[in-house]
């Protein structure tokens, strides 16, 4: 009697551990199916797009693009609904050598028909994707100038160069690479500069890219501590008697300091700004606007 009671809860026991095991396994064969129901449909029953198909829109986008035009992945952004998707497939492009990437988020079509771009223009750029505006400084300036001499007199590039440039609100640092296919004349090279931008305000980016303008802002940045009346003398006398007459309309936005320090305005710039409610009532007021004749701003 007990061998075979014995027995008998032996086989209950083993029959109840396999039930739970099998319960076990079709528990996780249920999930298993709902996971991958859930990863082939979008939550709603609609399937969910590839990647192929969502970036079409973008390959059609480069298709059209003139090899020399450059780009930045923000003027990609309203063609894709993820941006992850974006970023890899502009990295894998340029792995693959399709594109260049000149900078982070600034790329062109790579070919060997492609031209030396200034640092400058890519800064623009990418300074431009994010709404934001650009301001050169006097190094930006005689460095453009040095490296323009340079290539004219040995046919050549630099391989490096640094800049050092101004930018609305917000600062930034990144590293600027370009690749030179080899020509007649040279090898192929590869370019690298580091540009640096120094956030500044709106009254010194008002200033503009005039040569008045440059030179205000230039002797702003010097500050007061540095910044002697030698200086602006210098600056007065390298002008000619039309941009004379262009700082008196700039002298609302720089400081005090260095407005104390300007000789008198000439006498004709003071009597436009005295006339410029007549003459915005009028609409003349254009006239004196134009960049060389900037009597009001």
């Amino acid at each position: 009697m007990n061998f075979f009671f014995k027995n008998y809860v032996y086989v209950f026991v083993s029959t109840n551990l396999v039930a739970r095991n099998f319960r076990k396994f079709l528990a996780q064969l249920t999930r298993c199916n709902k996971m991958r129901e859930k990863s082939q449909n979008n939550g709603n029953g609609t399937r969910k797009k590839r990647n192929g198909t969502a970036l079409s829109l973008v390959h059609r986008y480069l298709a059209k693009l003139p090899t020399e035009c450059i780009f930045t992945t923000r003027d990609l952004l309203p063609l894709v609904q993820f941006r992850a998707s974006l970023d890899s497939f502009l990295s894998r492009e340029v792995k693959s050598g399709n594109l260049e990437r000149l900078a982070w988020g600034v790329f062109r079509k790579n070919s060997r028909g492609n031209k030396m771009v200034s640092e400058e223009r890519i800064a623009g750029l990418k300074r431009k994707a994010f709404a934001g505006k650009l301001a050169s400084t006097e190094n930006s300036r005689k460095a453009l100038a040095e490296d323009i001499a340079y290539t004219g007199e040995n046919r050549d590039f630099k391989k490096r160069r640094r800049i050092y440039l101004l930018s609305l609100a917000g600062g930034s640092n990144f590293k600027i690479k370009q690749i030179l296919w080899a020509t007649k004349s040279r090898g192929p090279r590869l370019r690298v500069a580091r540009s640096k931008m120094k956030a500044i305000g709106n009254r010194k980016m008002i200033l503009g890219e005039t040569k008045v303008g440059q030179k205000l802002r230039d002797l702003w940045l010097m500050k007061k501590k540095f910044c002697q009346k030698k200086h602006v003398m210098e600056f007065w006398n390298s002008l000619t008697r039309a941009e004379r007459a262009c700082v008196a309309a700039y002298k609302k936005y720089i400081p005090q300091w260095l407005t104390e320090m300007l000789p008198p305005m000439p006498t004709e710039a003071l009597l436009i700004l005295v006339d410029a409610p007549q003459l915005k009532k009028t609409n003349k007021a254009k006239q004196y606007m134009k960049p060389g004749n900037r009597l009001l701003v």
